[in-house]
């Protein structure tokens, strides 16, 4: 279903349940009158992008450490796979038992005939086959 979706947006999930983790997150402050609700849903708004601040400024490089380790998981036994390198930016990988199992991958376009990275923004190799 991923064809469906604007490959602009770079999400590799998809959720709906955006209202319930407001109601969760203001629970306690719910039966506030809508000025002193606005007002505290503001404060916690400051607290959140002074914790994210702080996390970002400890942040090194252009990819976050979450993502690294992902594809670190993610590299682990993939000794079936064979990649085929035309230069530097593109190349095609598939499986040494299948020949159907084949995908082109061109890093100067962040693209790959899966169409994973386009969807995600980044590269997952063991969900292309």
């Amino acid at each position: 279903m991923r064809s469906a979706f604007n490959p602009e947006i770079k999400c590799d999930y998809i959720t709906n349940n955006l209202a319930e983790c407001f109601n969760n997150w203001i629970k306690d402050w719910k039966d506030l009158p809508v000025v002193e609700l606005a007002d505290k849903i503001r404060e916690m708004l400051m607290v959140l992008w002074r914790k994210r601040r702080q996390i970002g400024q400890k942040l090194n490089g252009r990819i976050l450490p979450t993502v690294i380790r992902q594809l670190k998981i993610r590299t682990r036994g993939l000794g079936h796979l064979t990649v085929i390198t035309s230069d530097s930016v593109a190349a095609e990988t598939w499986e040494i038992n299948s020949i159907h199992n084949r995908h082109v991958v061109k890093t100067y376009l962040r693209e790959c005939t899966c169409l994973e990275w386009q969807h995600t923004g980044m590269l997952q190799v063991p969900k292309l086959f």
